[in-house]
């Protein structure tokens, strides 16, 4: 998984996986062609899977779900939107929250400082 060393939605994901490649964004590295070919958005998060054929995921809540998907079989980190579809339902409306809210945050504060 590529991350930097501040932003917010990565340590969420950082807290189910362990294999990171530090990526130097005030450099600029995620906007590279190589890191394009992994996220066109070119930002962070974005995790490889090797055990899956290298299969790439970005954007931080489409981690988590497929973190859960494909290594949580029992359930353990979420709920099942079959048996449990209330549980589910919440679950995506926080995950949702949680990682829209900062970047609003951030993105108001830089144009205060732009005005």
């Amino acid at each position: 998984m590529s991350a930097s060393s501040w932003d917010p939605n990565e340590y969420r994901i950082l807290t189910t996986y362990d294999s990171v490649e530090k990526i130097d964004i005030s450099r600029n590295i995620q906007k590279e062609p190589w890191f394009i070919k992994l996220n066109p958005n070119g930002r962070i998060p974005v995790l490889v899977d090797r055990a899956r054929e290298d299969f790439v995921v970005f954007e931080t809540a489409a981690i988590l779900l497929y973190l859960e998907q494909h290594y949580d079989p029992e359930k353990k980190l979420g709920f099942d939107p079959v048996s449990q579809p209330n549980d589910y339902s919440e679950m995506l409306q926080w995950m949702l929250w949680a990682v829209s809210i900062p970047g609003v945050w951030r993105d108001l504060v830089l144009m205060t400082r732009l005005l």
